[in-house]
């Protein structure tokens, strides 16, 4: 991906219960919807490094382990 594209995933039932698999995952951090597709995101496009302001997204693991770099 390009710096300074926009992309837009569509959406899918595969992806959205992808997401809701990391809520279920993830539910002691907690991790809601929006945590999850960003995690789903961060998988169908290899992109590690995210800006947010949610603390917890250091304890997220993606599905072949590895982690977000969340910037604040």
């Amino acid at each position: 991906m390009s710096a300074g594209v926009i992309v837009i995933l569509p959406a899918d039932q595969s992806k959205s219960d992808r997401a809701i698999s990391f809520m279920h995952r993830f539910q002691d951090i907690p991790c809601d919807y929006a945590d999850g597709t960003v995690l789903v995101a961060a998988e169908e496009t290899d992109i590690r490094q995210i800006f947010t302001l949610d603390q917890h997204f250091y304890a997220c693991r993606l599905s072949d382990g590895s982690a977000l770099d969340g910037t604040r």
